[in-house]
């Protein structure tokens, strides 16, 4: 059985019966589409082969514009689980988190080729964001400890 990222997640949807995660959520202002916590591991969609944990999701702590969030990414660095790092985490901040990724991408030059949202029920916990080319080594170079 595959292990899904929040353990708490799962056992909540089981006690308070079924929580529709919507298709589509807003970054910004403008519509994304969203997957749900519930249906996320560190091997499905994506493979986030560095800094992710099957049971919190990503695990490398980050400090970009004074915002400190979590981050995973898959092998080649294009892809990257921009994760609030605190339960209970505004959509705003998981926002901030995003902002932060993709201007260290832009940073490097890369284009953002696609943006995703986390979401369990109404609420936003990060976003999954796709690169042209690798943008998470040079996160890594912003990690901070615990």
């Amino acid at each position: 059985m595959q292990r899904r990222f929040a353990l708490l997640g799962a056992i909540a949807l089981t006690l308070i019966g079924c929580i529709t995660t919507p298709a589509v959520v807003s970054y910004k202002g403008v519509p994304v589409n969203a997957i749900s916590l519930v249906s996320i591991s560190c091997s499905d969609p994506y493979v986030l082969a560095q800094d992710c944990s099957e049971w919190t999701g990503a695990t490398l702590r980050v400090k970009l514009n004074d915002s400190t969030f979590k981050v995973a990414g898959t092998a080649d660095g294009r892809i990257i689980l921009a994760m609030t790092e605190r339960t209970g985490a505004t959509q705003y901040q998981a926002e901030q988190a995003g902002d932060a990724v993709e201007a260290t991408a832009a940073s490097l030059g890369a284009k953002t080729l696609k943006l995703e949202a986390l979401a369990f029920g109404g609420a936003v916990l990060g976003y999954i964001l796709h690169f042209d080319k690798d943008v998470y080594t040079t996160l890594k170079k912003s990690a901070v400890e615990d």
